[in-house]
Formats: C-alpha cells, sequence, structure tokens
C-alpha cells in the first residue's frame, strides 16, 4: 500500500496524534473538575475516549492515508499500554493476555462511543456509558458522567472540523479547555 519510507512516515504521524491524546487525557481538569480517578483505569478511560475521537475523525477522511494512519495509531496505542504494563512489573507470560483484556475493553468503548454519538439522545446515552465505564456506576458521579458526555459531545463538534491536512500531519489541537 505505502512505500517503505511512507510506511515510517506514517508511523511518525501516528506517533505524534498518540502523544497529543495523552497530553490532552493527562489534563489536571479531567481528574480535578470532572472527577475522573488518578489511576490507571481513569487514565486508561480518558486515552479510550479521546482515542475514539480522533478515529471518528479519521473515518469521516476515509482517505487510504487516513485509514493507515488510524490502523498504526491502534497499534501504537497498544504498544505503549504494553510498555507501561512492562514498566509496571507485569511478567513477560501475563502482558499478552492483559493486553487482550485491554483491547477488548478499548474496542467495546470505541462501539458504544461511536454508536451513541450517531442517537438522538446522544447526551443521555453517552453519560450512561461513560457513568458505567468511567465511575463504575456509581450514581453520585451521575452530574460528573453528564459534564464529561457534554465535554465529548462538544470535542466530538470540535474534531470533526480539524482539517485534514492538519490532522493528517499530526498538528492539530484539541478544543481549548
Amino acid at each position: 500500500m505505502f512505500s517503505f519510507f511512507s510506511n515510517m512516515k506514517i508511523r511518525k504521524i501516528s506517533h505524534i496524534v498518540f502523544v497529543k491524546i495523552v497530553e490532552r487525557s493527562r489534563m489536571p481538569c479531567f481528574y480535578v473538575d470532572y472527577n475522573v480517578e488518578d489511576n490507571l483505569d481513569g487514565r486508561f478511560d480518558l486515552i479510550c475516549l479521546h482515542m475514539t475521537l480522533i478515529i471518528d475523525r479519521l473515518d469521516m477522511i476515509n482517505s487510504k492515508k487516513s485509514i493507515a494512519v488510524r490502523r498504526i495509531l491502534q497499534e501504537v496505542f497498544f504498544d505503549n499500554m504494553d510498555l507501561s504494563l512492562r514498566e509496571m512489573g507485569v511478567g513477560d507470560l501475563s502482558v499478552g493476555k492483559k493486553i487482550k483484556v485491554m483491547a477488548e475493553a478499548f474496542f467495546g468503548r470505541m462501539i458504544a462511543y461511536q454508536k451513541a454519538y450517531r442517537t438522538e439522545n446522544a447526551e443521555e446515552e453517552l453519560s450512561g456509558i461513560i457513568l458505567r465505564n468511567f465511575f463504575h456506576e456509581d450514581f453520585s458521579k451521575n452530574d460528573n458522567a453528564l459534564m464529561l458526555a457534554k465535554y465529548t459531545l462538544n470535542e466530538r463538534k470540535f474534531t470533526a472540523k480539524i482539517s485534514e491536512e492538519l490532522l493528517l500531519k499530526g498538528k492539530f489541537e484539541f478544543s481549548p479547555l
């Protein structure tokens, strides 16, 4: 599909996009204002949420290059999860099993978010998904889930307007917080 040098360029762009996703997911406001737990699960959920927003935009573009960036972006994500697990001391024999669980969680979340985006009551649907995934159905966190759902829908509108050129060069920004 692409030459060796093109593949290296796609990998570099995908890495830059992933770093932007992680940087956004590590913004203190998510842990302070939205009350997301600052732990492995909370960070994973925020990365999944922002990955889904960018993947959604890449799918809207639907070019050979955007499809390649999408694929490599997911590889970079799972390579990063693998490295993180190893750095945390997870044994080699367990890493693969844990990555499989994380992949199932990521793809399940991505499908649920994308489905919710397209419903008439997207905010309510998304809020329920966020309450389940981020807050483990702690109903005292309903307001936080609703705030995060509103943020997500606003961010989806913003990311939908990122130009193809900027996104596929990794030179885009998320919305101001």
